[in-house]
């Protein structure tokens, strides 16, 4: 087709035989063919070459008697096959539904050409639908935009745009060729998107009617000219339409485009105006061919006159728009790595084999997003780190199981993505010290495999969520933050929980009774507007350290069941509305409590004797409450340890016992200053060495104060 051939037959050094040269011309090059030798009484050399081999030239031999051509049979060339030109209906019929006339030539129908018809239409830069199909590349590439490759592609490829009917073109010129689309493309490596119209503005400004040419005066709406460019090629151009069926302004209108994947799209409006007056229309994209699931960009015209979307590679798409429809906005984080890994051969191949290691690909990628890292850090494999210290990784069959944001890293205002939670075998998350500013997802309670979550020293806001009661956590740090609610009562759940760390945020409410049939080691609450009172079932936990101070709604007396707290080094509660006595059952933990903070709150009573048994005892404060009575003799006992000892701004009486100079090899701090105390100040205590000492503000009537000692 488009060249000139001619054939020759050459004699054979034998009469018998026949060779036959075939000269093709194809676009100004010349082919020359030959065939093997063939016999005379071959019955089809009599009118036609049909059916021979063709073989690419020998040079003629120098001094050979003959200068004719012969075949090179080790260079066979199969792509040449003649055929005869005559069609018949059983032997050689007309291609592409063609009919054989009676002078055996074909009448050409649905676009094929040439002899026998056996040239297709395809690439012509019309779709055909007869050729549209896999088996003929779907007309060549005619039917889709993007394949497509001539200067008509599209024209007059929408035959009702949008399934609007009933219109009133502004424009006179506006014909159905104005519309530029491509309504049959049917392949399937392209992607589906669905544009939906509605919520039309109507007009009814009666003095523009006639000025406008509508002079029956009735209501109108108006679509806006749309626009739709993927990757610098367009595959929808609709004119502006108005609709002059005033029902039509409460419907919807739909039409399905197709975009390679992996594009990068833009939707543009011109919103219609008459005279001063502009009307108003939504405009939505859904991935598929319907509107069955969640637009992935919407807005209105007279607000957004461009829509920015993408659409990843297929495999990318299928996996990933399960998760979220906002992969496809490339406003946000998930797009934005959505295209990034579109683009990635890495990501291709992994999805490829399965979708578990780029899921977790995307979501590392969309926690890079969401950080603003200030630097390029991202590496290929999510096991090998992000470049740089600050970001550490670790996996098991390349599978993240710890990712840690080391504090302090430089990193901007930025989200905890929900996509962490597609990091299925996450065993340790440590995002702290790191300015997240957002809320603790609700999805963090899906990484059941997850054992230590750290997200203290953040600006994170809302509530704790419950679902964090389904995973395996041991460690649960959200200390320095600005959580608020209430405590869930599904951490009781958490049956592997040893340590909590809420400190310095804004939660309120009771303390769940729940957290008392957990493993729990450290329990520090600091910092709070927790109301209710302690609970009693914290007593049977194997805490080392509870800690509750400031927590001024805190109510309530001390549980006796502290008492039973056997391996407990550390107690602190302390500015707190607490009342009551001081258990005497603080006094069961001798070989284990190292600080007692009992300070600023409404305690009463006297000082239980019994805390003389905490002989590993280094600080007690007890200041800052309503006691009574006098200062146990038997505190001298804690001779040992005892570094720093805080009764001041008490109601305590009687006198210093002598007992306490007992302490001079260990302390450091003793602050009995706002009391009721009297008598001499024993002189046992000039054998004091303290860094700090205050007796001020009390009833003594002589005595030497030790050294450097406020009086």
């Amino acid at each position: 087709t488009g060249g000139n051939v001619s054939m020759q037959e050459y004699m054979d050094t034998e009469p018998e035989f026949r060779s036959i040269l075939l000269n093709i011309v194809f676009n100004g090059t010349n082919v020359s063919l030959v065939t093997g030798s063939v016999t005379l009484n071959t019955a089809e050399l009599s009118y036609s070459p049909s059916g021979l081999r063709w073989f690419r030239m020998r040079e003629a031999a120098r001094g050979a008697p003959f200068n004719y051509p012969t075949a090179d049979q080790s260079r066979p060339v199969d792509e040449i096959l003649l055929s005869c030109a005559s069609c018949d209906d059983n032997e050689n019929p007309c291609s592409f539904g063609g009919k054989c006339l009676d002078d055996s030539t074909c009448a050409c129908v649905n676009g094929g050409s040439g002899a026998l018809c056996k040239v297709p239409p395809t690439g012509d830069g019309r779709c055909n639908p007869y050729f549209n199909n896999e088996v003929y590349g779907w007309d060549g590439g005619d039917c889709c935009g993007g394949t497509c490759r001539k200067p008509e592609c599209g024209l007059g490829g929408l035959s009702v745009p949008f399934g609007i009917e009933s219109y009133y073109e502004q424009d006179a010129s506006t014909d159905v060729l104005s519309v530029l689309g491509y309504g049959s493309c049917k392949d399937p490596s392209m992607a589906p998107l669905t544009l939906e119209l509605k919520d039309f503005d109507v007009f009814n400004k009666t003095e523009w009617y006639s000025i406008l040419g509508n002079e029956d005066g009735d209501p109108f709406c108006s679509t806006a000219a749309i626009n739709v460019r993927c990757n610098g090629v367009t595959y929808l151009y609709f004119p502006q339409y108005i609709l002059n069926n005033e029902s039509d302004c409460g419907r919807s209108f739909t039409e399905t485009i197709h975009v390679p994947f992996g594009s990068q799209c833009e939707l543009s409006t011109n919103i219609p105006c008459f005279g001063p007056y502009c009307l108003n229309h939504t405009i939505s994209v859904y991935y598929g061919d319907d509107t069955s699931s969640p637009p992935i960009r919407s807005g209105n015209i007279g607000d957004e006159s461009r829509l920015s979307f993408g659409v990843p590679s297929e495999c990318l798409t299928d996996v990933l728009r399960n998760y979220s429809s906002s992969i496809f906005d490339l406003s946000t984080h998930q797009g934005q790595a959505a295209s990034s890994l579109s683009n990635d051969g890495i990501s291709e191949f992994l999805c490829s084999e399965g979708p578990n290691l780029v899921l977790e690909r995307y979501a590392l990628t969309v926690l890079n997003a969401s950080v603003h890292f200030k630097s390029s850090n991202w590496e290929p494999y999510q096991c090998h780190g992000w470049g740089i210290p600050a970001v550490n990784t670790a996996c098991t069959n390349f599978s993240v199981t710890s990712l840690v944001l080391e504090p302090d890293a430089g990193f901007q205002l930025g989200t905890i993505p929900t996509e962490l939670f597609l990091l299925s075998n996450l065993q340790e998350l440590v995002l702290r010290s790191n300015n997240f500013t957002s809320t603790i997802p609700t999805e963090i309670g899906l990484l059941t495999s997850l054992e230590s979550l750290e997200l203290w020293e953040n600006g994170l806001s809302g509530t704790i969520p419950s679902e964090i009661g389904m995973s395996r956590l041991s460690a649960l740090a959200l200390a320095s933050n600005k959580l608020t609610g209430t405590i869930p009562t599904e951490l009781g759940l958490l049956s592997s929980l040893s340590g909590i760390f809420f400190d310095e945020n804004l939660l309120t409410g009771p303390i769940p009774s729940e957290l008392g049939a957990l493993p729990l080691a450290s329990f520090s609450m600091t910092v709070n507007n927790f109301s209710g009172t302690i609970p009693t079932e914290l007593g049977a936990t194997s805490l080392q350290t509870l800690m509750l101070y400031a927590n001024p709604n805190l109510s309530g007396t001390l549980p006796t069941e502290l008492g039973n707290l056997q391996y407990l080094l550390n107690l602190a509660i302390a500015g707190t509305n607490v009342t009551g006595p001081i258990p005497s059952e603080l006094g069961l933990l001798s070989s284990s409590l190292l600080t007692l903070e009992l300070w600023s709150n409404q305690l009463s009573g006297t000082i239980p004797r019994e805390l003389s048994s905490l002989t590993e005892l280094r600080i007690l404060a007890l200041s800052l409450n309503n006691l009574t009575g006098t200062i146990p003799t038997e505190l001298g006992l804690l001779s040992n340890n005892l570094n720093g000892t805080y009764l001041h701004d008490n109601n305590l009486t009687g006198e210093i016992p002598s007992e306490l100079g007992l302490l001079s090899a260990s302390l450091q701090v003793l602050d009995i200053s706002n009391n009721n105390l009297d008598n001499e100040i024993p002189s046992e205590l000039l054998s004091l060495e303290l860094a700090f000492c205050s007796l001020a503000n009390n009833s003594f009537s002589g005595g030497t104060a030790p050294e450097n000692c406020i009086t």
